[in-house]
């Protein structure tokens, strides 16, 4: 789970943002991006670095994951809090003894304004016993575990299912929460497989199934099906 980060570069503002740093992110803001940093992709811009970098591990993102990322807590939106207590009664069903079950001390009752979440305001999970209240002590996430074996909406929040890649001011990035900790979410120069192919359900969430194909094909050198920034900037070739 996530929207935290242990000391987040300024590229990245990370994508699971810890609450103990959250005054700081939510202070900070990145310099703005040149056109040649980014590309524009799903009507999205990613960020041309990230497309460089491959992953530590060779079986990518969650390989052997210890659910380090989801430990400190993380920011969900509030649309998203909203249907985490619509379904209480469920997410209740699939906690372990020890779990927080009151509803009302979940989240924290503090909002923060951020255009990156949707309706542009998040709120924090809480923290027991040194992990995420939705994280159970095997490292799965409970809000996962309802929605899959009750067939509801997804809750896990969208930051939690896209690490360790984040958004960044409308642009899509590496989250270095876990960087040099956790080999399945750490990206480097130099690695096995790169972040595009290691991480194509991550950026099809991001950028949708089609301009996910649109950015392969532009990482191929084939740049005709790419989107290009509504305000008429043209795509940045990667070659």
């Amino acid at each position: 789970m996530l929207r935290s980060s242990r000391g987040a570069r300024p590229r990245s503002i990370s994508a699971a943002r810890s609450l103990s740093r959250a005054a700081a992110f939510l202070r900070r803001r990145i310099a703005p991006r040149r056109e040649d940093e980014v590309v524009w992709v799903g009507g999205r811009q990613v960020e041309r670095a990230l497309l460089a970098l491959r992953v530590a591990d060779p079986a990518g993102p969650a390989a052997g994951c210890a659910a380090q990322c989801c430990l400190s807590g993380v920011f969900v939106s509030l649309p998203e809090r909203d249907r985490v207590l619509e379904h209480a009664g469920a997410v209740r069903r699939h906690m372990e003894p020890g779990q927080v079950r009151d509803a009302s001390k979940w989240f924290t009752r503090r909002s923060h304004r951020d255009d990156d979440f949707e309706g542009g305001r998040c709120v924090g999970t809480r923290v027991h016993g040194g992990r995420c209240v939705f994280l159970n002590r095997g490292g799965l996430c409970t809000l996962q575990l309802a929605s899959a074996r009750e067939g509801l909406p997804q809750l896990k929040p969208f930051f939690c299912r896209l690490f360790p890649l984040t958004i960044s001011d409308g642009v899509v990035v590496y989250d270095d929460l876990c960087e040099g900790e956790a080999a399945c979410c750490t990206f480097t120069a130099e690695g096995p497989r790169s972040v595009l192919e290691a991480c194509g359900p991550e950026l099809q969430l991001a950028l949708g199934r089609e301009g996910y194909a649109s950015l392969r094909a532009l990482v191929r050198g084939s740049a005709e099906d790419v989107d290009h920034d509504p305000a008429g900037a043209r795509p940045v070739e990667l070659r």
